[in-house]
């Protein structure tokens, strides 16, 4: 299936141009992935059919055929944003409902040495390095024409918040290239058996009573709508405490902790009923902003000590004075004139310690979002 049947080059081209979708090559073979953006999440108005089909599209730069097509990008259960996703908007249908697994999307793709796995956006992350050795380990015997095999990706290093005792690939589904469509339960489950891969968890329940739910250490559900000649329905139901730690763990970084420092925050109500290693994290972050800002008072409370010369009710001369003195003790200068005038040095420390947050991830990065 050519590229351009979903969606035209031109409609294409705008998205790139608007920062929603990126595409990426591959570093040695002539395949490109498209993946929408950060800059997409945070611009909904310029999101359309383009944006959501670009979730990790991989095709042929030659063709343009697609060789890989993964799922349609779908949101949250009950998301006003998205009529689609409200319950008297929904199938009445009872929908297939299986575990959120907390881990990477990886979407598999043929080359010449075997099967390899990308990310949503990327041929050489971590993951799909990751993800490339373990497939090429459990290679795939029996193999469904015309279809992209997805899976989650799971080991320790990959953890977000839900911690699993194994490593592996978990098969999620078979998307049909050209359709959207995906292979049912009972094929999805033969395929998996002949290639002895593990198939992700399904459950019989209906959808009312997974609204409340909240179990520890799992993320949720996906449920479904099969539709014919077109992508699944497809929604998340989230628990609300995986909420609260994944937007803890991914939207926290040492800019975060700074900024709580200076204000004056409680920085305990970071770590209550956290993963132990993001409390230590935090704690280590918080101890070395301290010890900046500490060393950097004591250097300038040190230079005002030894300043041979009045301090306060300053003649102009002597006021002159005591600037030559300061602007030699950089980079404490401006704290000794706040000390001078006995104004709140505090903000000056804490602007010169801040980290630099372009360069300052958060405690965890979720490519799966």
């Amino acid at each position: 299936m050519n590229l351009y049947e979903l969606f035209t080059e031109q409609e294409l081209r705008s998205q790139i141009d608007l920062k929603m979708v990126k595409a990426t090559t591959h570093p040695k073979l002539p395949l490109t992935i498209l993946n929408y953006t950060q800059q997409a999440t945070f611009n909904p108005e310029n999101w359309n059919h383009v944006t959501d089909l670009c979730r990790g599209i991989i095709y042929d730069n030659r063709s343009m055929e697609i060789v890989s097509r993964p799922f349609s990008k779908f949101w949250n259960y009950g998301d006003t944003r998205h009529p689609e996703t409200l319950t008297e908007n929904l199938p009445s249908t009872p929908p297939t409902i299986t575990r959120k697994m907390d881990g990477s999307l990886g979407i598999a793709y043929q080359t010449p040495n075997g099967w390899a796995i990308a990310t949503r956006g990327s041929f050489s992350s971590d993951q799909a390095f990751w993800a490339s050795r373990w497939i090429s380990e459990h290679s795939m015997r029996v193999f469904v024409e015309g279809y992209t095999p997805l899976f989650e990706i799971i080991y320790p290093e990959n953890q977000i918040v839900v911690k699993y005792p194994w490593s592996g690939l978990i098969l999620l589904a078979m998307v049909n290239i050209k359709t959207g469509e995906e292979l049912d339960r009972k094929q999805l489950e033969h395929f998996a058996a002949a290639n002895n891969y593990e198939v992700v968890e399904q459950f019989n329940k209906p959808l009312s009573a997974l609204v409340g739910e909240d179990t520890p250490n799992e993320e949720g559900y996906v449920v479904s709508w099969p539709r014919i000649g077109t992508s699944p329905l497809r929604c998340k139901v989230k628990y609300s405490t995986y909420c609260r730690l994944h937007k803890l763990l991914t939207q926290t970084s040492a800019v975060t902790i700074w900024e709580m420092l200076r204000d004056g925050s409680d920085i305990a109500a970071l770590t209550v009923d956290v993963p132990k290693e993001f409390k230590v994290w935090v704690e280590i972050v918080q101890s070395r902003l301290k010890s900046s800002y500490e060393e950097i008072e004591s250097k300038a409370m040190l230079a005002m000590a030894k300043y041979d010369g009045k301090v306060h009710d300053l003649t102009p001369d002597e006021r002159k004075q005591f600037a030559l003195y300061a602007v030699k003790q950089n980079p404490v200068t401006p704290i000794l004139f706040a000390m001078l005038d006995r104004k709140e040095y505090a903000p000056i420390i804490w602007k010169m310690i801040r980290p630099d947050g372009a360069r300052e991830n958060p405690f965890k990065v979720d490519d799966d979002l």
